[in-house]
């Protein structure tokens, strides 16, 4: 399959570039440095993928990058704690979706990245970042952009929404090592709530969300990665779903 990775010098956009390569797909690097990328990947992998410098905020140029490719993984931005970063992310999802859905052919499968806080607390129909007094209100890009996923004119395009929690370095680097990915699940949390939260209203959640958050550390980027490369394939399980991740093990 023709793989696009945009955001490939990123910490996860690298990752899947790698996992795409080594899964035997057809890779495109999509980066606004070169050398970046080179320092994130290291030049033997860089001879085995299509390198194109640009802008992601600027959809003709992908537009141009992002003809004849069947799949696209959205890697790029970043949510720091400033609004007007939320509101650049919330761009950059937005011209890669439409590029996306105008541009990609056959499967055209596209994963987006989030974060966790857009997952509902397990057996609850609240999201995380919903959750009264929820201390990362810049998270809320996220919903935002599940939103923008969700609209009906991106029916027919293969979406998925990766929903990771705080991804980790292996210990020492992966050093080659064979990957398992990230064992993947759809909409909730993958934790477990305490007994005493089940039938709290949404007001007094806020204890539950810190009586969790340990659980949100982890997999790593590498199982993060191999598991968007393992569901490529078109009308899997992941359409239109907000996908969580959890450690294999």
């Amino acid at each position: 399959m023709r793989v696009i990775v945009l955001g490939a010098g990123g910490r996860l956009g690298s990752r899947a570039l790698a996992a795409c390569v080594h899964a035997g797909h057809d890779a495109t690097a999509f980066v606004r440095s070169a050398d970046r990328l080179q320092a994130a990947v290291g030049g033997e992998l860089l001879k085995r993928v299509r390198v194109v410098e640009g802008d992601a905020s600027d959809a003709e140029a992908l537009a141009a990058a992002m003809e004849g490719h069947e799949a696209c993984i959205q890697a790029a931005g970043y949510l720091g704690d400033k609004p007007e970063q939320g509101l650049q992310l919330q761009r950059l999802v937005a011209t890669a979706t439409q590029v996306a859905n105008a541009s990609l052919v056959g499967a055209r499968r596209l994963w987006v990245l989030g974060l966790a806080g857009a997952l509902n607390l397990p057996g609850r129909r609240i999201m995380l970042v919903d959750v009264p007094g929820f201390p990362f209100p810049q998270y809320r890009a996220h919903k935002h952009n599940l939103a923008f996923l969700q609209r009906s004119e991106f029916d027919s395009l293969d979406w998925s929404f990766a929903c990771p929690g705080m991804m980790t370095e292996p210990a020492g680097g992966s050093g080659g090592a064979v990957v398992v990915p990230a064992r993947v699940t759809v909409d909730e949390l993958p934790v477990k709530l305490p007994p005493w939260a089940a039938l709290l209203p949404p007001p007094l959640l806020l204890p539950a969300v810190a009586a969790i958050r340990p659980q949100l550390v982890g997999p790593s980027y590498e199982e993060v990665a191999a598991a968007m490369v393992q569901h490529l394939a078109p009308n899997g399980p992941l359409r239109h779903r907000r996908v969580s991740f959890a450690a294999a093990a």
